[in-house]
């Protein structure tokens, strides 16, 4: 199974990160069908909208708890929001 976050998000997050560590970030999380978006809203996010199929989470989360949420059980993937483009591929 693929990680979470590509590497070109990982460090976009992490470019982030640094001069506005509190600053949130749009993000859009696939998510396994088991997970709820309690669990994203624990972890940081504040939620915007929910998708059930595929089961998509969208909202903002500052880029270090964008990163953390990689790590939840029953995260597939995150993805920076750019608004209106989901890219299913690529790095």
């Amino acid at each position: 199974m693929s990680e979470p976050l590509t590497a070109a998000t990982r460090r976009t997050l992490e470019r982030l990160a640094r001069p506005a560590p509190a600053e949130p970030v749009a993000v859009i999380v696939t998510v396994t069908s088991a997970m709820t978006a309690t669990t994203l809203a624990a972890a940081g996010m504040t939620i915007e909208q929910q998708v059930p199929e595929p089961p998509l989470v969208m909202g903002t989360m500052t880029p270090a708890q964008a990163l953390a949420a990689a790590h939840l059980k029953g995260v597939v993937r995150i993805e920076l929001d750019a608004h209106d483009v989901h890219a299913l591929d690529g790095d």
